[in-house]
């Protein structure tokens, strides 16, 4: 990203950056004015930080943000139980693990949202129509369910069902 007179000080002068360090950075400040606009005492800045502090640099000083070793680094949560917490992808637009592992043509267009209960078989939450869910239109602009299939050849059925029955094991 490049930066300009109003930024370029805050990244020691430098003409181009990260978006990752500028996103990092922009939401720290942000979240620093916020707290100090508000004069909260540092144990509950920590508890709105999630406790995700190192100690202080010295000793008697503040404790310091967590930061991971890279800014492009990213933890990997748990699988335990993934299959659990559909619907799938940043956008929400696939229900199951069955049809996130299946070719993009084999994808619901519309499915249901918001209940409860669990598709055991295809891994992820009933999504058929009920009272009280949400419809989930995958043709709406932002709604899509293309692309995102690994590896880049697909998977046979035979594969799909072994990774499916591998994730409810765990």
């Amino acid at each position: 990203m490049r930066t300009n007179a109003s930024t370029r000080e805050t990244f020691e002068g430098r003409l181009l950056i990260p978006a990752p360090e500028f996103f990092l950075s922009t939401v720290a400040a942000v979240l620093q004015k916020s707290m100090d606009d508000l004069n909260l005492p540092d144990k509950e800045r920590a508890a709105m930080n999630g406790f995700r502090l190192r100690p202080p640099a010295a000793p008697g000083g503040t404790p310091q943000p967590y930061l991971p070793p890279s800014i492009t680094d990213l933890k990997a949560g748990p699988l335990a139980g993934i299959w659990a917490t559909g619907p799938f992808l940043h956008n929400g637009s696939i229900p199951t693990i069955n049809e996130l592992l299946s070719p993009v043509s084999e994808r619901r267009k519309v499915f249901f949202t918001g209940g409860r209960e669990l598709d055991r078989e295809n891994l992820g939450f009933v999504s058929d129509n009920a009272p009280g869910r949400f419809r989930f239109d995958t043709t709406r602009l932002g709604n899509g369910n293309g692309g995102h299939v690994y590896p880049t050849k697909g998977l046979s059925k035979d594969e799909r069902l072994a990774i499916i029955e591998f994730l409810k094991a765990l």
